[in-house]
């Protein structure tokens, strides 16, 4: 991983681009009950909540899905908005950061690998105080027919924000806590940040190359140095 001047990009930076679970909001509950509830359809190992935490910890989930993989990612994005789980807000922080990054003109936008309209999306967002703050909200792009790993990457919609918005690059932020979200955003030759808020090692993150790697969204503003 590269040091980077952070500070020094701040006035080139145009975009940020969002994931949304894990990294706005904390849905670890929701992410258990539908790993679960799948797991329970495919008769496949059940494991307490700790050990799905260290599993996730280290990226190591996928052994337990290995058998039915290219139906379970899939079903698992199409569903998972269906789902509840216990007290479900955003990440300390994460609203007064994205408010001062709005303040500074920044364009915010979310993408999430979630199967459903784009709309629903923008309605949890306002549920959690989090209305007014993006410019775009794009849920995954990808059909429900899509299979394995390849639903969750997100360099398509990326793209599209992209393009939309006329920035570049290296004028756009991508800011996940999943590898997926960071090798898209590299697929594309944006500058990524890895947060670790979803719980993800920090040293699995570390292997992906992100340019920033900072506890949550909320570290952003002190990173630019932003005040």
């Amino acid at each position: 991983m590269v040091y980077i001047i952070w500070e020094d990009l701040k006035d080139k930076i145009k975009l940020f681009i969002f994931d949304l679970d894990g990294t706005l909001i904390d849905t670890s509950d929701r992410f258990y009950n539908v790993f679960m509830f799948l797991a329970e359809k495919y008769g496949l190992k059940k494991i307490s909540r700790e050990e799905f935490k260290v599993l996730y910890k280290n990226n190591r989930l996928g052994d337990i899905i290995l058998q039915v993989k290219q139906r379970f990612l899939p079903e698992f994005l199409h569903i998972y908005h269906e789902f509840k789980g216990g007290g479900e807000k955003p990440f300390e922080g994460v609203v007064d950061a994205l408010k001062l990054l709005k303040h500074r003109k920044y364009l915010l936008s979310v993408v999430t690998g979630r199967i459903i309209e784009s709309e629903l999306v923008r309605f949890e967002l306002e549920r959690h105080g989090l209305n007014g703050l993006f410019d775009e909200i794009l849920a995954n792009n990808l059909s429900a027919l899509s299979t394995g790993e390849e639903a969750l990457q997100k360099t398509r919609s990326f793209k599209l924000l992209l393009d939309k918005f006329r920035v570049e690059p290296k004028e756009c932020v991508v800011v996940g806590d999943y590898v997926t979200d960071i090798l898209s955003g590299k697929n594309l030759s944006c500058w990524t940040i890895a947060v670790l808020s979803g719980g993800l090692d920090y040293n699995i993150l570390k292997s992906v190359n992100p340019d920033a790697i900072i506890s949550s969204v909320k570290d952003i503003p002190n990173l630019l140095r932003i005040f």
